[in-house]
């Protein structure tokens, strides 16, 4: 009786400091909303997990390339950035395959943004990997990407739910899983790279980083009904909108075009593709995002342009698990078909 009257008020101080958790998230839920007026483009940063996988895939990279002999002969490397899309959708198996002597390996997040590979791609800047050919693999949505209000008011409306009345779960994972970790591993990697450390001594490194990856979470086929409401909430999210790709994209494609600028300083040949997307989406999707796309070629890159490989109608609909995210067969018929456009396109895989 003595030790329950003794935790009696400890469990009590736990139960009001939830009870306020809750009171205020609520209130300021309902008042102000969440995370997306303090963020830049209204864009969550990327979920710490995709951080991890990533850093454990460059770590891996960076100890086999450390065991090659440094010559004329040294393997080239070629990385997939992208999305779910790419990341579902592109076996870099497959291309090693077919591009013997250069070694690929896929290193694509989830989310939806041009913001988000960017975000990624500084795990590869800040490594001592340098591919020489780098693939960014987009949809045309991504250089709108997906805003966090235009999100989190497209789900109330799924949800019929307009304030959330839960505490630490997944709609509230940013204060652990997006503001914590990722700003506990910046803390290291500023205090660290200034004594020499590099991405690849973050993270314990993958077990075999050219193993084609999933898109994580899975993706499950879905019924024609579950199809049409995944439709109707990309149009909310303005994926389908014309206006969305005028100055709203702005951001999105400086993104790209620093994404691309960036490796070819490095001395990378770089390719832009646009992934498969099933018939539905292609045609809800407006020409204005696909003219957005082709105008880096007629702008900044006018007079180098970059090679944009269409692969959006390149796979039948019936092998998409979803609107985007193509299922095993899918992903094979994708994989080749990159395979064969590379091609010519690319230079001798020997390293410099």
């Amino acid at each position: 009786m003595v030790q329950l009257a003794r935790a009696r008020g400890a469990l009590i101080a736990i139960a009001t400091v939830v009870a306020a958790v809750v009171a205020v998230d609520g209130a300021a839920t309902a008042l102000v909303g969440d995370l997306a007026r303090a963020l830049t483009v209204g864009e969550r940063p990327t979920d710490w997990w995709v951080v991890e996988r990533a850093g454990r895939v460059v770590a891996a990279l960076t100890r086999a390339e450390g065991r090659e002999p440094v010559g004329p002969a040294r393997p080239g490397l070629g990385v997939v950035l992208g999305q779910s899309t790419a990341l579902a959708g592109i076996d870099p198996r497959v291309l090693m395959e077919s591009d013997r002597g250069r070694r690929w390996a896929n290193l694509s997040g989830v989310g939806g943004s041009v913001f988000r590979i960017a975000y990624m791609d500084r795990l590869l800047e800040e490594s001592r990997l340098r591919p020489d050919v780098v693939v960014i693999a987009i949809n045309p949505y991504m250089i709108f990407g997906t805003p966090e209000r235009a999100l989190r008011a497209a789900e109330y409306r799924r949800n019929r739910n307009r304030i959330k009345p839960w505490v630490w779960t997944w709609e509230n994972r940013p204060l652990l899983n997006l503001m914590l970790r990722p700003a506990l591993y910046e803390v290291r990697r500023a205090l660290f790279t200034r004594l020499g450390y590099h991405t690849e001594d973050f993270f314990a490194p993958e077990p075999d980083p050219f193993a084609q990856r999933r898109g994580d979470p899975a993706v499950k086929p879905l019924s024609p009904a579950e199809l049409a409401g995944r439709l109707e909430f990309n149009r909310q999210l303005g994926w389908y909108a014309p206006e969305s790709y005028g100055r709203p994209s702005d951001a999105g494609m400086r993104t790209l075009e620093a994404l691309i600028r960036r490796h070819r300083d490095l001395g990378a040949e770089v390719v832009l593709v646009l992934m498969p997307e099933r018939s539905p989406q292609r045609d809800a999707t407006p020409p204005v995002a696909l003219d957005r796309i082709r105008s880096l070629n007629t702008g900044p890159f006018r007079e180098r342009p970059v090679p944009i490989l269409e692969l959006r109608d390149a796979v039948p609909d019936d092998d998409f698990n979803d609107l985007d995210h193509l299922s095993h067969q899918g992903r094979a018929i994708t994989s080749r078909r990159l395979a064969e456009r590379l091609k010519g396109l690319l230079p001798n895989p020997s390293r410099r």
